[in-house]
């Protein structure tokens, strides 16, 4: 996903979730946003693992190859976390919208549909469903 893109096409998303020890957390959070029949061709998927000890980083490469896993040493305060994958999806200029998810979330299609609806026709701008 290089460069900026067109205001016609679906927003370009990235999904930024850090974790530390919460495999039994990610796991469904993973499955639900790559859900069967989900269309993701615009979005991608960073996971930060913040030293894990418990095989969540390992797992995560096996089971989801699809995601940009970030291993991390140590475990650092979440905003910390969450800017080093910030700084790769800003230095790619990767995406339209990027969203900081717990991963303690189940996706559902629709939040992903209202993002293709909301975002789409207004790049570079921000906006909540109310608005």
């Amino acid at each position: 996903m290089d460069g900026v893109s067109n205001a016609s096409q679906a927003p370009r998303v990235s999904i930024v979730i850090v974790v530390w020890n919460a495999l039994e957390f990610l796991r469904p959070c993973l499955r639900s946003i790559f859900a069967p029949g989900s269309d993701r061709s615009n979005t991608e998927l960073f996971v930060v693992d913040n030293g894990s000890t418990d095989g969540t980083a390992d797992r995560v490469a096996a089971e989801f190859p699809q995601v940009r896993l970030i291993r991390r040493a140590e475990n650092l305060v979440s905003p910390a976390a969450n800017n080093i994958a910030l700084r790769v999806i800003l230095a790619e200029r990767s995406a339209d919208v990027v969203i900081l998810l717990n991963s303690d979330v189940v996706w559902i299609s629709f939040f992903h549909d209202m993002l293709n609806s909301r975002f789409g026709p207004y790049p570079g701008c921000a906006r909540s469903p109310g608005q």
